[in-house]
């Protein structure tokens, strides 16, 4: 078995001390347009049993403030 790199180490203890974890997605390279950006969680039915969530085309602030939220 492989040892967890630190982007996964970092992932696994922000779901265990908030239940879940967003990941970002960054567009083509040379595109700044948020609208191709997507941003979803990891750890929601492991910690709530809910499904994953997923958002598209809203900028950074909007999307942590959306899944905080829900």
């Amino acid at each position: 078995m492989r040892e967890i790199d630190k982007f996964e180490k970092n992932m696994v203890e922000k779901i265990s001390k908030h239940g879940w974890f967003a990941v970002s997605v960054a567009p083509a390279v040379g595109s700044d347009d948020p609208e191709e950006w997507f941003t979803y969680t990891v750890g929601l039915p492991h910690t709530l049993g809910w499904p994953e969530l997923i958002c598209f085309g809203l900028d950074s602030d909007t999307v942590y403030a959306l899944l905080s939220d829900a």
